[in-house]
């Protein structure tokens, strides 16, 4: 009987905790991140999804990185983050940096998203079994010294721009290699409405001054040109070439307009960083989340200013970008304290000459809890409590005191 007993209570337990694990089950795809083309020193992201099937209360993770690329990856959102309650499928961005020391070689291992321990659902409170799930992402990548230069052109535009409005083409470039790419040479030819009449033509080949696309990346190379152009429509015979290689022939219609005709507008949403508590020599990265509200597409680029003892320290630009009409783009740049402190960042975003509401964030570097501050969203909260409390005590008092001496002078 007691061994009946036994097995009865083994077998309960065997299915409550796999119809619970069940419950809470955690899948990921791609389950396989592979990069045989890598040299010491670069880095590159790849995107997965985590998915679960329950999803009644947020689930926290913490990113671990093993085997032979210990220590080389972490996530967009750092070496932690949170799904959300009410969201099954949660998008993550992997981000994997193979140091300058490496030594050329196959290198297999996983990153290992592990859960905080969840009750399970359905049990009585004190009865719950508490489990940690995780997500496992196999690696494999190889590191050799060959450097491999391979991008395509997935597109080339201009936007409508305004009369005395710097002019850009927008080169899109989608690089596969292991280092950065650009053209070497672009060719330009002007023409009228009616491409009948060709109205100017250059060669460029000097890019030394226009940011370059990161290896395994997606993204736009920006070159500025010159706008003598009168109200009217254009077209731009563009050729781009590689080391003599033409990678791409396009023709690409423009218009300029009146002075004023286009309400460029946006706003700088937030500014953030993926750490409340950096260390000095802890690379930060901060995120300014930009929303183009006008009606033309902008590029523009976020700027933070870094102040600390009242002076500012440091001047930070990321690169241009293009945000079409009623998009969202996030810019980023990184920033790397070199003392214990206080740091002040503001933040605004320029495009066609001007500036977006600034954003301030206060950093803590070095200090114990540090704590990030937004000073855009107000007075810290316990400032926000203690000014409700006041006035909540004054109005009570004249409501009580002030009424009675109404009444006695009556």
């Amino acid at each position: 009987m007691k061994k009946l007993l036994t097995l009865t209570t083994t077998l309960l337990l065997f299915f409550t905790v796999t119809a619970s694990t069940y419950a809470v089950g955690l899948g990921i795809s791609p389950s396989r991140v592979l990069n045989e083309n890598l040299v010491k020193g670069t880095s590159f992201e790849s995107e997965v999804i985590i998915s679960r099937n329950e999803a009644a209360a947020d689930l926290s993770f913490t990113v671990q990185s093993e085997g032979d690329i210990e220590g080389w990856a972490t996530t967009e959102f750092g070496d932690t983050f949170t799904i959300p309650e009410g969201v099954q499928r949660f998008p993550v961005k992997v981000k994997i940096n193979v140091p300058t020391d490496a030594a050329n070689g196959e290198y297999d291992g996983a990153i290992r998203f592990v859960s905080s321990p969840a009750q399970v659902a359905g049990e009585e409170e004190g009865s719950a079994i508490a489990i940690s799930v995780n997500a496992l992402l196999d690696v494999s990548l190889t590191v050799s010294g060959d450097q491999l230069l391979e991008y395509t052109i997935t597109g080339l535009s201009i936007p409508t721009i305004e009369e005395g409005w710097e002019m850009q083409l927008i080169v899109s470039i989608n690089n596969t290699g292991n280092v950065q790419a650009a053209p070497t040479k672009i060719e330009l030819a002007f023409f009228d409405m009616m491409k009948e009449v060709e109205l100017s033509n250059t060669v460029m080949e000097d890019f030394s001054g226009i940011d370059k696309i990161a290896p395994f990346s997606q993204g736009d190379f920006i070159l500025p040109l010159e706008n003598n152009f009168e109200v009217g429509q254009y077209w731009l015979v563009v050729k781009v070439y590689q080391e003599g290689e033409l990678l791409k022939e396009k023709e690409v219609a423009f218009e300029v307009v009146e002075k004023g005709s286009i309400e460029e507008k946006g706003e700088l949403l937030e500014l953030k960083t993926n750490t409340e508590n950096p260390e000095v020599g802890e690379v930060v990265k901060v995120e300014g989340v930009f929303s183009n509200t006008g009606v033309a597409n902008i590029i523009g680029k976020l700027i933070v200013e870094v102040e600390k003892d009242g002076k500012i320290i440091d001047v930070i630009e990321s690169s241009k970008t293009g945000v079409s009409i009623g998009e969202e783009e996030t810019f980023s740049i990184f920033f790397e304290p070199e003392q214990d402190g206080l740091y002040t960042l503001k933040g605004y975003v320029e495009f066609s000459g001007k500036n977006t509401a600034e954003k301030l964030l206060e950093l803590d570097v070095g200090g114990e809890g540090g704590t990030l501050i937004d000073k855009t969203a107000g007075k810290p909260l316990f400032i926000i409590v203690l000014v409700a409390v006041l006035v909540a005590a004054g109005t009570f008092a004249y409501l009580k005191f002030g009424k009675k001496k109404k009444r006695k002078r009556k």
